[in-house]
């Protein structure tokens, strides 16, 4: 961290994308489109974590991504592909816990155990189980607004403050190294950061993450970095 904070601060104290006074972010004035409550999410908590436009994201990112998750493991498991259903449950364990689901959290967990450990009986239960969640879920989500195009953050170019984007980028590297639960909002931070710029390579970070590739998101984080001007290593 001091090394990369070292090439973005010179000797003199200001930074090379430091040109125009630092301004102070305007307050959130996201109107809220999505209800107070929704069912299996702990909507407090998910609010206390994220902006509505975020949170709005989240959720897309959450609906797209587990499409398939299901049938992808029973598919796995049919063939006896053990190794590629704990990989579509744990990224399921991740998502679920990025927007707050408690209960798919706690079931899916279950499942992931139950395919490490191979027991098939246990397998069975958590996946019906957790399906039957996903499902209840994604009734209470039926007919939200999800479009991500509005829901993207749109601010124009801004002046970056270099710490606190090389903290939010060092934040999101670990949660894609770790396959974990906070590597979209992880990544929005990074988008709030870096004030508009390399707007197309972040475009290829969020796409990865988008399907839950969270090798693809890690490699594109770093070449995100180094194209950076001075370049980043993440």
């Amino acid at each position: 961290m001091i090394h990369m904070l070292a090439k973005w601060i010179p000797a003199n104290g200001k930074s090379a994308l430091d040109v125009t006074p630092t301004v102070q972010p305007e307050p959130d004035t996201v109107v809220r489109t999505i209800p107070d409550t929704l069912p299996g999410i702990d909507m407090d908590k998910a609010r206390q974590r994220s902006r509505e436009d975020i949170l709005k994201r989240l959720l897309h990112v959450f609906l797209e991504g587990s499409q398939n998750t299901f049938a992808n493991i029973r598919s796995a498991l049919s063939q006896g592909d053990h190794e590629h259903a704990r990989h579509w449950a744990h990224n399921y364990v991740g998502s679920a816990a990025t927007i707050q689901a408690t209960d798919l959290y706690a079931a899916s967990r279950k499942l992931y155990a139950a395919i490490k450990a191979n027991d098939s009986e246990r397998i069975n239960e958590s996946l019906v189980l957790t399906e039957a969640l996903h499902q209840e879920m994604l009734a209470g989500l039926e007919g939200l607004d999800l479009n991500t195009d509005a829901a993207a953050p749109a601010s124009p170019k801004g002046v970056i403050d270099p710490p606190a984007l090389v903290k939010a980028m060092a934040e999101a590297a670990e949660h894609m190294d770790q396959c974990c639960t906070e590597a979209e909002a992880a990544l929005e931070k990074v988008r709030q950061e870096l004030k508009g710029h390399a707007a197309e390579a972040l475009g290829k970070v969020s796409k990865a993450l988008f399907t839950f590739d969270y090798r693809a998101a890690r490699l594109a984080l770093r070449e995100l970095a180094a194209s950076l001007d001075p370049p980043l290593e993440v």
